[in-house]
């Protein structure tokens, strides 16, 4: 899930890092993997 948190008069870098990215901890490792659908989002979060 991605958040973005809106506030009046940021620029578009201060935008940028307000947002949140929920998603397993090997997202970033295998983000093409995701991507292409190898792997699901849905079944590796562990909760």
């Amino acid at each position: 899930m991605i958040l973005i948190q809106h506030n009046k008069k940021q620029s578009f870098m201060s935008k940028l890092k307000t947002i949140k990215i929920d998603a397993p901890e090997d997202f970033a490792n295998n983000i093409a993997l995701y991507v292409s659908g190898e792997k699901c989002v849905e079944q590796d979060v562990r909760r």
